[in-house]
């Protein structure tokens, strides 16, 4: 896919890691290692797979910006959910490692922690 939009494009500038999966929402001694393995392969290696990919297209470029968005649950307290809250808690590790890492080499990242809103489209 990279290879299509470097093509197209002629670099990538951004990536943006926001996909993420809740799992079972099992309280964490009736989680699943099947469903642990799978909200971390998709919320931590993801991340991960993402960066280290975009990241040498960026240093080529000269720069580019890395945003990694997370849960609410990765910074709070919230019983009974699995291992989403453990997985969150996660996501701004491999900001800290991109930082020291290449971000002295013009690649700001981002880690933004989530808050609550009020959507005006919504019920609440």
């Amino acid at each position: 896919m990279l290879e299509r939009i470097v093509a197209q494009h002629g670099t990538v500038n951004v990536l943006v890691n926001n996909a993420g999966i809740g799992g079972s929402q099992q309280v964490i001694d009736r989680e699943s290692l099947s469903d642990w393995n799978s909200v971390v392969a998709v919320n931590q290696t993801g991340v991960f797979l993402g960066m280290r990919e975009v990241i040498p297209l960026m240093r080529r470029a000269g720069g580019g910006s890395i945003i990694n968005f997370s849960s609410i649950w990765g910074i709070a307290a919230v019983c009974g959910c699995g291992g989403l809250p453990c997985d969150q808690g996660g996501r701004p590790t491999p900001d800290k490692k991109c930082g020291g890492d290449v971000c002295h080499r013009r690649h700001p990242r981002q880690f933004d922690p989530p808050g609550h809103c009020r959507d005006p489209h919504g019920s609440g």
